[in-house]
């Protein structure tokens, strides 16, 4: 019975300490939460009274119960000392009973720290009618009207119902896919094509007629550019002005210089001469050489950055159908299995997770993130491909057409030709594998070269995980050892909070010996994904619901 009641004591403390601790916090515990079918602010903030009654009235409970617990355990401790037991008996009946309430207590105690912590980051705040995320951030100086708000708010992959089929464009893909079949297999998907056009039907359209003239308001207004946010998916729209302004003097810095004229031709012409004269197979030979006088001049663009001040734009160059495209995706391809090979590297946030429950961590340890500044801009292109050709051993062959496509980016704006003369460029999909590749070099000669190492370093492209064993006097000397290593690479540092770091889309928190995360959602994050009308096939918009399940 002494036993029974030590264990009692043990929890009720336990619950006792949690509830106060939920009380202080404002958080309320999932089994106090009271539901009503009325959403209404003032019926949840009713029953978020009363919850938060029914907590002061347990923690009154609990302290009544902890009250009799306690003259119960000394009733029962003065009938056991009254009777005659062998003190090496009552010793041990002691100690086991002792150390059976604190294993109890503390297996309890490191539940409810988890549930405490879960319910602090999932705190949820007075709903907000008035201060919604923002999803459209009107920088220019043209007012826009309701119509147009609603058109803009169904995002930017928001697909609009054809007004006539696209029997041209079907026919000429399905005659592109179907040339490698044999004829009478061809000849019968012809036919079946043929029998599926003739009784399509146009779908009625998911946008009004208001909206339509909304956007072709938009289109022929050259005052103003819509363009995505760089984070969050928001839409924002700029006085074309100011954006010309913005790209203008991004252009001017050292990573580009103008170049006299277009160079498309002569690069469909190089490109072509340097697959042909290659060993790669004829198939791939035929799908890689750009077809002559056919390719597009990339662009470049800017992604409004509406997280920082003065609203910088991130450049990007659209280099689809560019002579080096194909050639590019080809590369990135065989690059990328290479680039993942290095254990330090992860793939997304499900990866780091995943191999982040492989470490310990100590209360003395740190959680750091370190942040490369402007990685594909910095990019030293010399460097990358020796260590492709010295760590990797590619071939000879293939390193000439991975500088044949970095060496020569460029594009077009305003009407001036540009080339990129430093880095690699954002939006090349060669760029991603030659920054993973360059940097598992960079971060390996780093580690290696401090006489001080990590616990854990993960790196995402360029954002760094780390756990530093060392305290926080050695970690300024680390973080300088890194920015000295290369003229190039440099990195911002950020150091964990309250036990708890953000790392990717993740909250990354110390708990004893391990780690909890949850989901974050950056101030940026505007809660939206592919509008349920627009024009996607079904399974695509039901991808979307099952990616946000669990």
């Amino acid at each position: 019975m002494y036993s029974s009641l030590l264990i009692r004591r043990s929890k009720l403390l336990c619950d006792l300490t949690f509830l106060k601790s939920c009380r202080d916090n404002k958080v309320i515990p999932t089994n106090f939460r009271l539901k009503h079918p009325d959403g209404s602010p003032s019926t949840v903030n009713i029953l978020a009274k009363c919850s938060n009654a029914l907590i002061r009235k347990t923690i009154h409970n609990i302290r009544r119960n902890l009250d009799t617990t306690n003259s119960s355990l000394y009733h029962h401790f003065g009938i056991l000392w009254l009777g005659n037991i062998h003190p090496i008996i009552w010793d041990t009946y002691l100690r086991i009973s002792i150390e059976k309430a604190d294993h109890i207590s503390a297996k309890k105690t490191n539940t409810q720290k988890n549930k405490l912590f879960f319910l602090l980051q999932h705190k949820i705040p007075p709903k907000q009618t008035s201060n919604p995320p923002v999803q459209i951030h009107n920088l220019s100086d043209t007012l826009i009207d309701e119509t147009t708000r609603e058109l803009l708010f169904k995002g930017f992959n928001f697909c609009i119902t054809p007004h006539k089929l696209p029997t041209e464009t079907i026919i000429t893909q399905v005659e592109s896919a179907i040339s490698h079949l044999p004829p009478t297999e061809a000849e019968e998907t012809r036919q079946d094509i043929d029998s599926t056009l003739r009784r399509a039907k146009l779908p009625p359209s998911n946008i009004s007629r208001s909206e339509r003239i909304c956007l072709r308001n938009f289109h022929n207004n050259t005052g103003i550019i819509v363009l995505p946010a760089d984070k969050g998916d928001a839409t924002v729209i700029l006085n074309t002005s100011d954006y010309v302004e913005k790209t203008s003097s991004l252009l001017k810095s050292s990573e580009y210089k103008t170049t006299p004229q277009d160079p498309t031709t002569y690069l469909e012409k190089k490109t072509k001469a340097l697959i042909t004269a290659s060993k790669l197979p004829i198939e791939i030979r035929k799908s890689l050489i750009p077809r002559e006088k056919s390719s597009r001049t990339p662009r470049i663009y800017g992604l409004p950055k509406v997280h920082k001040p003065d609203i910088p734009l991130r450049p990007i160059v659209s280099a689809f159908g560019s002579p080096t495209h194909h050639l590019a995706k080809y590369l990135a391809s065989t690059l990328q299995p290479l680039a993942e090979e290095s254990s330090l590297h992860v793939k997304n946030s499900f990866h780091f997770i995943k191999t982040l429950k492989t470490y310990q961590i100590h209360e003395s340890d740190i959680l750091v993130s370190f942040d490369v500044v402007s990685l594909f801009t910095n990019i030293p292109l010399e460097e990358s491909l020796e260590i492709l050709e010295t760590k990797h051993h590619i071939p000879q062959n293939t390193l000439t057409f991975i500088n044949h496509c970095m060496s020569n980016t460029y594009f077009l704006f305003q009407g001036t030709f540009y080339k990129q003369v430093k880095g690699a460029p954002m939006g090349s999909p060669l760029s991603p594998a030659i920054a993973d590749i360059y940097m598992d070099d960079f971060e390996t000669n780093a580690i290696e070269s401090f006489h001080l190492k990590y616990t854990c370093w993960l790196r995402y492209v360029d954002d760094v995980f780390v756990i530093w064993p060392h305290g926080p006097e050695t970690l300024q000397d680390c973080f300088d050892h890194q920015n000295y290593i290369n003229s190039h690479i440099k990195f911002t540092m950020e150091v964990e909070t309250n036990n708890s770091l953000l790392f990717l889309d993740i909250l990354v928190a110390k708990s004893n010996d391990s780690f909890t995360h949850i989901i974050y959602r950056k101030p940026t994050h505007t809660n939206r994904y592919l509008n349920a009308n627009s024009h996607h096939h079904p399974s695509q918009i039901n991808s979307v619901l099952n990616s946000l399940i669990p």
